[in-house]
């Protein structure tokens, strides 16, 4: 049973397929003879975000382009040997670094040299029905992404600050209450997944046409989680068992509904230290549970 849901078929799969299917479908009706880049096209178009699509269809587009246009002028233009082969590479990898266009460089460099090493009569035809094909299936990629079930990137980081908000609050309690070691390589993932969700949420809603604003709150608690983290390193490395001050201890009442039972140690100058960054981390606790349910 375990296999056999490891091989579930899910929409995104479906609308990869219907994509690839229709676009070359269309490229077959155009009769423009190139309907594999259509289906290539159509199959880089469908990521896990809108915003995405845009992106990789114009990185496709623009490294065809690029390809076809130097290979065509420099295979008319000068003589077709391995040198001037060579040197088309060159300048198409400079062209690519100068405007920024890193992803579409490989691109650009095989459309290049397909269009270089086609017979005479055939670049023209060839490098036109190649950037038709490709622009017909990064459409329909896109807008079949877009249109039907469109991935919720908003939600996936609500989702993402609810979860690392629990993971930090369990780890706090863990090293005051339990008195145990804690380790952050689950709160580093989950800090790194949240920045990615944020970055392309932020991304999805620059390509979106109401050009709405990640909030102030989100910004807020991007800030707040990463005091926590960074606070937790410190309490880390003072490696000592947790003696919590007045204030301390009221605010860890009121965040975990619990009576704080102090350490059987007497009380040193690391103590004052420990509670500053203790005190930073349960008031920004506080400070992201609320936000979160305003």
């Amino acid at each position: 049973m375990l296999k056999l849901k490891q091989f579930k078929i899910g929409l995104r799969t479906i609308k990869t397929s219907a994509a690839v299917g229709l676009s070359m479908f269309l490229v077959d009706l155009l009769d423009l003879e190139s309907p594999l880049f259509a289906g290539i096209g159509a199959i880089s178009s469908m990521q896990s975000a809108v915003s995405k699509s845009f992106i990789e269809g114009k990185t496709r587009m623009l490294g065809t382009f690029v390809g076809a246009t130097l290979g065509f002028i420099i295979s008319t233009l000068l003589p077709q040997n391995y040198f001037f082969l060579s040197l088309g590479i060159i300048i198409i990898i400079v062209i690519n670094n100068l405007f920024g266009w890193k992803k579409s460089l490989q691109l650009s460099c095989y459309v290049y040299l397909s269009i270089f090493l086609s017979d005479v009569d055939e670049r023209i035809p060839y490098a036109i029905y190649r950037l038709l094909s490709t622009f017909v299936g990064i459409v329909v990629g896109t807008i079949i992404n877009y249109f039907i079930a469109a991935p919720d990137v908003k939600q996936k980081f609500i989702k993402s600050k609810a979860h690392i908000y629990e993971t930090s609050k369990e780890l706090v309690y863990n090293l005051v209450s339990k008195e145990k070691e804690i380790e952050l390589e689950e709160l580093t993932k989950e800090l790194n997944s949240l920045e990615n969700n944020f970055n392309l949420y932020k991304q999805e809603l620059d390509y979106h046409i109401t050009k709405s604003k990640i909030s102030e709150a989100s910004i807020n608690i991007l800030g707040m989680i990463d005091e926590i983290y960074n606070a937790l390193h410190t309490l880390i490395r003072l490696q000592m068992k947790p003696i919590l001050n007045k204030e301390n201890a009221e605010l860890y009442k009121k965040i975990y509904n619990l009576d704080y039972q102090p350490s059987a140690r007497e009380n040193n100058e690391l103590d004052i230290v420990y509670n500053y960054h203790l005190n930073r981390i349960l008031h920004n606790l506080i400070n992201i549970e609320n936000l979160l349910n305003a």
